[in-house]
C-alpha cells in the first residue's frame, strides 16, 4: 500500500498482516498537491473502449474493491487505492448483502434510483476495459467466493466507509471475518467532509470554550495566573447551543479546512473473466422492479404479478432524473455557473419553487456518483459576491459571498451524520425523551390525505404531488409540509419520516432523521419558525405557477384564490372543481396550532427537570455521563405560550410581538442537506 500512501484516507481499523502497512494507516491530510477541480466529468467516462475481461493467471494479486453508495471515478479512495497498488487484477463489486440486519434496508424511490445508478457505472466501468461484479448474498460469503475464484495469490478488499452507525457495524464485521481470512483489508473515509468518529465535537467545542473564555479574562486585565486565562476546559462544561450551526461550527474550527477530493481514476487493471462469470446480473436484484399504480406496502418492493405497463409508479422518477457520474458533473457545473454566481442560492431566490433555483445535487451525493468533497471544494472556490440577502443585516451591510448558504448546507449534513453516530436511534425516538410521551391527535385518514396530497392547500399538495411524482421537492417546500403535517394536523414526526424515506430518490437517514426531530421539537435544535400553508405562497410561489403545475384542477383560478380557493367566489370555484378537488383537512389553522402548541406545553411542565431556567430544555449526554446539554428551544414554548411569538402572515414576513419571522432557520438556514 506504500504506493497509494498520498492518495487515500485509511481507516483506522488497519490494513493488512504486516506492521508496515499498519502503521501507515490514518487520516491522511488534505494535499498541497492537490489536482485542481474543475466541473468537466472525468476523461475516464468519455471513453468508449468494449467491456473486454482479461483471462488473467491465478497466482497474481488481486484487489476487490466492495462498492455500495460510491459509484463514482472521482474522489473515490477505494477504487484509486485499487487503480495506483500495483495489482494484477482488479475486480470491483457490489453484493446485496442478505447477512445485514438493519430496519434501513433500501426501500421505495432510493431503491429504483440505486438500480440506475448501478447501471450507469457499470457501464463506465465497461467503457474502461473493467465490469462490475454483482451478488446476492451475505458479503463475507460472496466477497470469499468471488476471491477465491479469481486467484490463489496475494488477496485484498477494499472499501469505503459507510456513516450509517449500524453500516459501520456491519462493516466492522465483514472486515474482521475477512482477515480472519488471511485477507487483506483497508478502508477509506466516506462521502462526507469529516469523518463522524474523528470529529469529537464536544471536546473541540469544550476547548473552543475554554479559549474564548481565556481571551476574555485577559482583556479584563485578570491576572495571568488566574484559572479563567488558563485556557484549560472545565471538568464538566454544560454545552450550549447544542446541534445549532454555531456549536458545530466552533468545533469544526480546531479541524481546519475538510480534504480536498482526491483524483479520477482514469485506467484500472483488467478484470478477470472469471470474475465476471459470476455477475448474477443488475436484474436479478429486483432494485428496479416497480410494477403497480401506487407505492406498495413496505413488505414488498413492486407488485407480485405482471401489470400494465403504464403502470409504473417510477416512471416520472426515471423520466425527471437522468443518473450517473457525468450529468451529475454537468448539472453541478450548470448549478454553480448559473445559480451560484449569479447569488440566487443566497438571497430569496431560492425559496421559489417554480423556479430552479436550488442545486438538485443530493440525489448524485447521496448515491455517491458525486462525493461531497468534490462539491463543497467547487463551491467553495468560487468568489462572486452578491447584494441577494434573504435579511438585511445591519451589522454586515453590501455584497456578501454567494456561496456561503450552500457551503453551510455540507456543515449541516457532517453534522446530521455525527448525531447519527452519537444517537442511532435518532430515526426511531425521540432526542429529548421526554417527548415520546406527547399526545399526538392527528388522524390516520389525515395522514392519508397529507401523504397523497388532498389536504385542500393547494401549495402543500403541490409539494406532495411533485414528491410522489418524481421522488423530490425543494428544501422549503420540505419545510412547509412537514410543518403543515407537525404543527398543524398534530401528527408525529415519525409517521413523516417514514413517508420521506419511502418516497425521496435522496431519502438518507440521518439528514431525514436530524430535521425531522428538530421540525417535530424533539431534536437538538427546534425550529424557531412556523411556515403556514397559505402564506407561504407568497414567498415560493407568488404567480401560482407551481400550484398550477402540480394541482392542475386549479389552474383556472385567479392568482388571488390559486391558494386559499375556498375564498373564491363561486363563479370561480366552480361545483366541478368542488367535486374534483377536496375540502380543507382543517379549518381553523391558528386554532389547530395553538391546540399543538398546548401539547407541547404539557410534555414540559410534565418534565420540569429538563427544562432550565431560561426556558431553555436539557439533554443528558450518553456518551459523557454527567454532562448536560442546553438546547435550542422555541421562543414560545420557553414562554410557555401558546400565543404567536412567530408567524407569517400574507405579507409574507409579518410578525408579531416586534420579531422577526424566519422563513428558514435563524439566520435563513436549519438543519437541511444539499438540495
Amino acid at each position: 500500500s506504500g504506493s497509494t500512501s498520498g492518495s487515500g484516507r485509511h481507516s483506522q481499523w488497519g490494513a493488512g498482516a504486516s506492521d508496515e502497512q499498519s502503521s501507515s494507516v490514518g487520516v491522511a491530510s488534505a494535499s498541497a498537491a492537490a489536482p485542481p477541480l474543475d466541473c468537466a466529468p472525468p476523461a475516464s467516462l468519455q471513453r468508449t473502449a468494449p467491456c473486454a475481461p482479461a483471462n488473467v493467471g491465478s497466482h497474481g494479486s488481486v484487489c476487490l474493491v466492495w462498492l455500495r453508495d460510491d459509484m463514482r471515478l472521482r474522489d473515490n479512495p477505494a477504487l484509486l487505492h485499487a487503480a495506483q497498488g500495483g495489482f494484477t487484477s482488479v475486480v470491483p463489486v457490489f453484493v446485496h448483502d442478505t447477512g445485514e440486519n438493519t430496519l434501513h434496508r433500501l426501500q421505495g424511490a432510493v431503491r429504483v434510483c440505486k438500480h440506475e445508478s448501478l447501471k450507469v457505472f457499470s457501464d463506465t466501468l465497461c467503457s474502461m476495459g473493467s465490469g462490475l461484479v454483482i451478488r446476492s448474498g451475505d458479503a463475507v460469503e460472496e466477497l470469499l467466493a468471488v476471491l477465491a475464484a479469481v486467484t490463489t495469490g496475494r488477496r485484498c478488499v477494499v472499501f469505503n466507509k459507510r456513516l450509517e452507525p449500524w453500516h459501520r457495524s456491519r462493516d466492522q464485521e465483514v472486515a474482521e471475518a475477512l482477515r480472519s481470512a488471511r485477507i487483506e483489508v483497508e478502508a477509506f473515509v466516506g462521502n462526507a467532509l469529516y469523518d463522524p468518529e474523528e470529529l469529537k465535537p464536544i471536546e473541540r467545542w469544550q476547548r473552543w470554550r475554554a479559549r474564548v473564555r481565556a481571551e476574555e479574562a485577559e482583556n479584563r486585565g485578570l491576572a495571568a495566573d488566574s484559572k479563567a486565562r488558563s485556557g484549560v476546559p472545565k471538568a464538566q462544561e454544560h454545552i450550549s447551543g447544542f446541534g445549532s450551526y454555531r456549536f458545530f461550527h466552533h468545533a469544526l474550527e480546531e479541524l481546519g479546512p475538510p480534504p480536498h477530493p482526491l483524483g479520477d481514476v482514469k485506467r484500472l487493471p483488467r478484470l478477470p473473466e472469471r470474475a465476471l462469470r459470476m455477475s448474477v446480473g443488475l436484474e436479478a436484484l429486483g432494485y428496479g422492479a416497480s410494477a403497480g399504480k401506487d407505492f406498495p406496502r413496505p413488505s414488498r418492493q413492486h407488485a407480485e404479478r405482471p401489470t400494465a405497463k403504464q403502470d409504473d409508479w417510477a416512471a416520472e422518477m426515471r423520466r425527471y432524473w437522468s443518473f450517473g457520474e457525468a450529468v451529475a458533473m454537468v448539472r453541478l457545473e450548470h448549478f454553480l455557473a448559473e445559480v451560484l454566481a449569479a447569488g440566487d442560492f443566497e438571497g430569496r431566490k431560492r425559496l421559489r419553487a417554480d423556479e430552479q433555483n436550488t442545486s438538485e445535487l443530493s440525489p448524485y451525493i447521496r448515491f455517491g456518483e458525486l462525493s461531497a468533497r468534490t462539491v463543497y471544494w467547487a463551491a467553495k472556490r468560487r468568489r462572486e459576491k452578491t447584494s441577494q440577502k434573504l435579511f438585511e443585516d445591519p451589522l454586515h451591510p453590501g455584497a456578501i459571498k454567494a456561496n456561503g448558504t450552500f457551503l453551510r448546507r455540507f456543515v449541516w449534513r457532517d453534522l446530521s451524520y455525527w448525531f447519527l453516530y452519537e444517537f442511532p436511534t435518532m430515526s426511531e425516538i425521540s432526542l429529548r425523551p421526554q417527548y415520546e410521551t406527547e399526545v399526538w391527535t392527528g388522524t390516520g385518514r389525515q395522514l392519508q390525505r397529507w401523504q397523497h396530497g388532498r389536504t385542500g392547500f393547494p401549495l402543500v399538495d403541490a409539494g406532495m404531488r411533485q414528491l410522489w411524482s418524481i421522488g423530490w421537492m425543494p428544501n422549503y417546500l420540505r419545510h412547509l409540509v412537514a410543518q403543515t403535517l407537525i404543527e398543524y394536523m398534530d401528527i408525529t414526526w415519525k409517521e413523516g419520516l417514514k413517508w420521506f424515506d419511502w418516497t425521496l430518490v435522496d431519502a438518507d437517514v440521518a439528514i431525514n432523521a436530524f430535521s425531522w426531530q428538530n421540525g417535530g421539537h424533539s431534536g437538538p435544535d427546534q425550529w424557531e419558525f412556523v411556515l403556514h400553508p397559505v402564506h407561504a405562497a407568497k414567498s415560493c410561489d407568488p404567480e401560482g405557477n407551481y400550484v398550477r403545475r402540480w394541482v392542475p384542477e386549479l389552474a383556472g383560478l385567479p392568482t388571488e384564490y390559486l391558494h386559499r380557493p375556498w375564498d373564491a367566489p363561486p363563479r370561480l370555484f366552480s361545483a366541478r372543481m368542488k367535486n374534483v378537488y377536496p375540502s380543507r383537512v382543517l379549518q381553523d389553522l391558528d386554532a389547530a396550532r395553538r391546540d399543538h402548541a398546548s401539547r407541547v406545553i404539557e410534555v414540559r411542565r410534565r418534565h420540569p427537570e429538563m427544562v432550565a431556567r431560561t426556558g431553555h430544555e436539557w439533554l443528558k449526554l450518553p456518551n459523557n455521563p454527567g454532562l448536560l446539554a442546553k438546547l435550542v428551544t422555541r421562543d414560545e414554548f420557553r414562554a410557555e405560550t401558546q400565543d404567536f411569538i412567530y408567524k407569517q402572515t400574507p405579507a409574507a414576513s409579518g410578525a408579531k410581538a416586534g420579531r422577526r419571522f424566519v422563513p428558514a432557520g435563524r439566520g435563513g438556514d436549519s438543519a437541511q442537506a444539499v438540495r
